[in-house]
């Protein structure tokens, strides 16, 4: 599994006539989207947090394949909003990952993310504990599933605000104000997300939410499910985004209809539009921003164009082979 699409279908993309998906606006145009969580305590959220919160602009940011500090440090300098360290697709090393996040968080603009390589709590809480802003989790596919991931997220965070963990130092600055400790006078405060409605399960949701300690507010540290199979993208979207604790969506970019998984680079027919589209009417609805992962700043700006708020415009393995290659052509032209 790819974190991008190939080259190939970048140009496709770029030169047929475009699906419906890609041609026409959401209708009507997308609203500012509200904080995906209040900050912790009411005071001031990270930056990437604060860019969701306004929602009348994308947060753009890159995917970081290549296990390498001083690549993420480079990267997290030319003006991305986040960058997003690739643990899913990539072998890199829980220490590497943790060197990274340092990296990207010292440019103190760039907030760093880590998409982990499975639900395993160990990962999860290496991400939180190295001082990530943010975790993606790939293949959630049901309400039960992200319950429980949030709640191994919000612990570990929790953990992370009370020094139980080692974490990057570079990275305390860039997160929200409040999040790394909780005075004893005051008890934890649950995050109220605007799209909870009144029904009897999400009530019970919230109920359970003010009493765990596990979801209450434990750092200013974004959740992020991964949206990858066509029956969670058709059927299970709405019950996923509207768990208490979760702050944005991603749908991976280079993913078949053919197995099953769902794509908007891949947005060739009806169906495959037609879903993408129902995804973005519930983020847009229930006030959680919706992401993707694309090949080039082309692909990106689609994106955008249609809802996507939270947009990658290429990996640092693309990056760096489309801009080495254009300078060896143009080396060569005589």
């Amino acid at each position: 599994m790819r974190s991008s699409p190939s080259s190939a279908g970048c140009s496709t993309i770029a030169s047929e006539p475009q699906p419906a998906f890609y041609t026409s606006r959401i209708t009507p145009p997308v609203p500012a989207i509200p904080s995906p969580q209040p900050p912790l305590h009411d005071n001031v959220p990270s930056p990437l947090r604060q860019k969701l919160l306004n929602g009348r602009k994308a947060a753009y940011g890159i995917v970081l394949s290549i296990p390498s500090p001083i690549t993420a440090r480079i990267a997290a300098r030319l003006g991305f909003d986040w960058a997003c360290i690739d643990m899913e697709h990539s072998p890199q090393s829980a220490s590497i990952m943790a060197e990274m996040v340092e990296a990207i968080a010292s440019s103190g603009t760039c907030a760093p993310l880590v998409r982990v390589p499975s639900h395993s709590s160990e990962w999860i809480k290496w991400a939180v504990e190295a001082g990530a802003h943010g975790v993606i989790i790939p293949n959630v596919q049901s309400r039960g599933q992200m319950m429980q991931l949030v709640s191994v997220c919000r612990n570990a965070a929790n953990q992370h605000m009370t020094g139980a963990s080692f974490s990057a130092p570079a990275s305390i600055h860039m997160h929200g104000s409040g999040s790394y400790r909780i005075p004893q006078q005051q008890s934890p405060k649950v995050y109220t997300h605007p799209h909870v409605s009144t029904s009897p399960d999400n009530l019970r949701m919230s109920a359970t939410a003010a009493s765990s300690p596990t979801l209450a507010v434990g750092g200013d540290v974004l959740v992020i499910p991964q949206i990858e199979y066509l029956d969670a993208a058709a059927n299970s979207i709405e019950e996923i985004l509207a768990v208490p604790g979760v702050d944005a969506a991603f749908v991976h970019s280079g993913r078949p209809w053919s197995n099953g998984r769902v794509s908007p680079a891949t947005a060739r027919d009806r169906a495959s539009s037609d879903v993408l589209g129902h995804m973005l009417h519930i983020s847009h609805r229930l006030a959680v921003p919706l992401g993707t992962d694309s090949v080039d700043g082309s692909a990106a700006r689609m994106a955008v164009r249609n809802g996507f708020r939270m947009v990658a415009v290429g990996s640092d393995v693309d990056v760096l082979s489309a801009a080495a290659a254009d300078q060896l052509r143009l080396a060569q032209t005589h």
